[in-house]
């Protein structure tokens, strides 16, 4: 369906990349609030908060998304004073707020570039109150860097304090919560409730005391929150009720905790009433029954008295601490109910069926808010079989649990495992200059993990080309994909107790020479029984069930030992044609693939792997996502079919020389790819979208081409595979199965199952029979040169269509805008054509013969439309 709607929140850290890279620096804390606000590249059972955060250093980068931001507010302003006006939403960067963190240091107050680049960030931000400035001090110059800051409060270091990250993380996050829980509520001045829920006793009240005088003394707190305590009771139920969801409930668990009645009290209520909710576990020696409720919320451990001496620092550091994980389960709280509604835009026919969650479904949220819907959609990542089978014991109705990116597996009645069988093709490497997009490699890798995750969960195997070790540097260690997606994969196969979930790893008979040297370290280190990285069997041995190998042998390696210069060609050449064949043998193999990354700069073969693996998809005629906002290999191929200038074609040779030249030699002795460089140029330019055959719209490519936000890329892969491979289609599968794309602009439901009402298939029957007795049985062409003949038989199929709906009434509305949208996007438009030559006195006036035969071809997949819809076999 058409959606205007935007994301709800992106955040942009600019800083300069040039300063120091280690220690408390712009380039490390960018880091650290990416893992924190987005996802944690270890953890690989959960999805994080996810909100998209680009960390960019780059200044090209920045001004590249302040001179699109501000187009785009252009446009939306235009739109708001010509309503005839539309803003355009392609390739939209923007959301319903934009958020600017600035973390200024000396290098990038030395640099005039970033300045400009600042004040121009001003003129937008001022144009515009959805989008926001937060400067962040990384030097005490900060205050001065340029006067258009001087109206927004810094976030700076306070006197005495150790864990400055700590605190700078509070402040940032404090920025975020401020404005969605402002911006989610009709009272502007909302403030946001925080109540503290503890057991009575001096010796309790230590730490709340500290926490007071923190918020009291060190955060400018006032105008957002309301710190107060709860006493139990009706005064509770009351505060409760009035805040509702602008209150959040900080439970400290100490000894006695489970023994008081009012904290219970206090804890079941904040549940009911759907509260965002940290546990404190401030236990000395423990509790003879925890409370059964107590769970399903994040709990913070406290360090107390006891370690003193060995927790001095972290002690001093408690209230921030305290104060900063609250904070982040709010943002959490608020953040993912504006996202689950969000994509809830995307599927009008679940609109009326959906309660949302703010957390993950329970028995006791189930048993005291009985929900009224049948489909409860709680936030990312999907719980396990085993939760969920505790959680369908619940008497009737039956209840479907979802997550926002499960939602493509849902075909309206049941959820389905669309993928069952399927092996898709994950190519991926990494990316050349992803800084210039505003990104760090990182975002690549969380990418892939989690496309993965939910391609398992629709019941794929992974198809991944390449080797599982390799000898790199401590950063570029953590971008070993295969080894983030076996970790996953068990993961995923212990969650939701699936023995299929698999990696099918196809790797050449012989590695590159750099590989093959660092085989040898590690078959050296393993016999000295030193503690360096193990060789690769021990790793296939703890993971046997998790990945199956494929080993593509295509020719025998040339002996390794004391390779002399021509030898080493010799290698290199052999190894490139492995390469190939594997990566033929891989497209050969798979049903879908998804492109990302890539690099273009020293590929291992002849050319770049992602782009040899995406012309064997081509030629298989698979289903392609191409994800172009990584950069990369990828992007290259979206340029290449967006017709783009490029710098560099595929069909140049590489930068060794030697290498090109021993190519041209051994050109009749190629061993499998033949590769012609002319060839895989010209394959590439005559790619269209349409040519990606992947089940997704042209505007719906054109957002993948472009977006850099993870989820909504898996939303439109899992869109584009269930349409392709799934066993049920959309309304725009069908249409496009019957090249009926054009009509897709004037229809609300395309991404609807393709299940009909009684009054469809009753409507879509007579409309077929229509036709098949009517001018969908006419050859055309007869027509040439006295097109007005057949005006009377296209306008009927107005009056025709009319009558049917009038008929069926309200229970054909699908059809009813099907068989509309045909009349308006190409019976009327061909009637005013021929109208239009009717009055042309000029001698050559007839229509050209393709034009004939294209509504010809477009009347009888129509009929045969309407056939399928009316689910007559015969």
């Amino acid at each position: 369906m058409k959606n205007d709607k935007k994301l709800p929140l992106n955040v942009y850290i600019f800083y300069s990349g040039k300063g120091e890279q280690s220690g408390f620096t712009p380039s490390t804390f960018a880091q650290e609030l990416f893992h924190c606000w987005f996802n944690k590249i270890e953890d690989s059972s959960s999805s994080g908060i996810g909100i998209p955060v680009y960390p960019i250093s780059n200044i090209d980068a920045a001004e590249a998304v302040i001179a699109e931001l501000k187009k785009e507010t252009k446009e939306e302003e235009n739109a708001k004073s010509s309503p005839s006006k539309k803003a355009s939403k392609k390739d939209s960067k923007g959301a319903e707020y934009n958020v600017f963190f600035l973390l200024i240091d000396k290098t990038m107050m030395e640099e005039e570039r970033w300045k400009n680049a600042v004040k121009k960030l001003y003129s937008k931000t001022f144009e515009n109150i959805k989008n926001h400035i937060t400067p962040v001090a990384f030097h005490h110059g900060a205050y001065d860097f340029c006067d258009e800051l001087d109206d927004y409060p810094i976030i700076c270091p306070y006197d005495g304090i150790r864990d400055i990250k700590t605190v700078y993380k509070l402040q940032c996050t404090e920025v975020l919560c401020r404005l969605l829980y402002k911006a989610s509520s009709k009272n502007h001045k909302a403030r946001l409730s925080i109540f503290l829920s503890h057991p009575q006793g001096k010796s309790n009240h230590k730490i709340l005391e500290n926490l007071r005088k923190t918020i009291s003394n060190r955060y400018n707190f006032e105008a957002f929150f309301d710190l107060q305590e709860v006493l139990g009771g009706n005064t509770f139920t009351s505060q409760l009720a009035e805040n509702k969801r602008e209150a959040i409930l900080l439970a400290f668990q100490m000894d006695n905790y489970a023994a008081e009645e009012w904290c219970q009290k206090e804890f079941l209520l904040a549940k009911e009433y759907n509260c965002p909710i940290v546990i404190y576990n401030c236990l000395n020696l423990g509790e003879k029954r925890k409370s059964p409720y107590m769970g399903n919320v994040p709990c913070i451990h406290i360090y107390q008295d006891r370690d003193s001496h060995k927790n001095k620092e972290l002690k001093d550091n408690i209230s921030d601490m305290i104060i900063f994980h609250a904070l982040l389960e709010a943002l959490r709280f608020k953040y993912q109910e504006l996202y689950s509604k969000y994509i809830l835009s995307h599927y009008n026919y679940l609109k009326d069926k959906v309660k949302v969650l703010n957390r993950p479904p329970e028995l006791f949220t189930l048993l005291t808010n009985r929900p009224d819907k049948p489909i409860l959609l709680y936030p990312d990542p999907p719980l396990g079989n085993t939760e969920i089978s505790v959680l369908r014991r619940l008497p009737k109705p039956q209840l479907t649990f979802l997550t926002p990116n499960l939602i493509p597996f849902y075909d309206g009645s049941k959820f389905k495992k669309f993928l069952a069988g399927s092996r898709i093709s994950l190519s991926i490497s990494k990316s050349t200059k992803i800084e210039d997009y505003g990104l760090i490699q990182t975002h690549l890798l969380l990418a892939a993990k989690e496309i993965t995750r939910y391609l398992f969960a629709a019941g794929a195997k992974i198809a991944y080309g390449g080797t599982i070790f390799h000898e790199t540097s401590s950063e570029e260690e953590k971008l070993e994909y295969i080894k983030t997606l076996i970790n996953l994969a068990r993961s995923v196969r212990e969650q939701f107790v699936d023995k299929n979930i698999q990696i099918i790893n196809y790797k050449t008979a012989i590695p590159s020479l750099k590989q093959k040297e660092t085989e040898k370290k590690w078959t050296e280190a393993s016999n000295k029984k030193t503690k360096e990285q193990p060789h690769e069997e021990y790793f296939l041995d703890e993971f046997k069930e998790e990945i199956v190998l494929k080993t593509i042998t295509l020719s025998p390696p040339p002996i390794l030992q004391k390779l002399s210069p021509e030898k080493k060609l010799t290698y290199a050449f052999h190894y490139s044609e492995n390469l190939s064949k594997m990566r033929f043998e891989m497209a050969r193999d798979s049903n879908a693939h998804i492109i990302l990354g890539g690099n273009l700069e020293k590929p291992e073969g002849r050319i770049s792997g992602i782009i040899e693996e995406t012309i064997y998809a081509l030629k298989a005629k698979n289903p392609i996502f191409l994800i172009g906002g990584f950069g990369g290999a990828a992007r290259y191929i979206i340029e290449n079919l967006k017709n783009s200038p490029l710098k560099k074609s595929v069909a140049e040779p590489i930068d060794n020389e030697e290498l090109n030249k021993y190519y041209t030699t051994q050109a009749d002795k190629l061993l499998h790819s033949k590769l012609d460089l002319q060839q895989a140029q010209k394959i590439l330019n005559e790619t269209t979208i349409k040519k990606l055959n992947n089940g997704l719209r042209k505007e719906e490519n054109e957002t993948l081409f472009e977006s850099k936000n993870i989820f909504e890329i898996i939303q439109l892969i899992l869109k584009g595979l269930r349409n392709k491979l799934g066993d049920e289609k959309n309304i725009y599968g069908l249409l496009e199965e019957w090249g009926l794309e054009k009509i897709v602009q004037d229809i609300n439901f395309l991404d609807t199952p393709a299940q009909f009402s009684t009054g469809d298939k009753n409507a879509a029957w007579k409309m077929h029979t229509e036709l098949i007795t009517g001018i969908a049985a006419l050859k055309l062409k007869q027509f040439e040169g006295e097109e007005s003949a057949l005006l009377p038989d296209l306008k009927a199929l107005s009056t025709i269509t009319k009558e049917i709906i009038v008929t069926e009434g309200g229970d054909c509305h699908q059809f009813a805008e099907i068989a509309t949208g045909f009349l308006s996007k190409i019976i009327r438009p061909f009637i005013r054509k021929c109208e239009s030559i009717a009055k042309d006195d000029s001698p050559n006036k007839n229509l050209p013969t393709e034009v004939l035969n294209r509504l010809e071809k477009r009347l009888r997949n129509y009929a045969k439309l309407m056939k399928e819809i009316a689910d007559v076999k015969n």
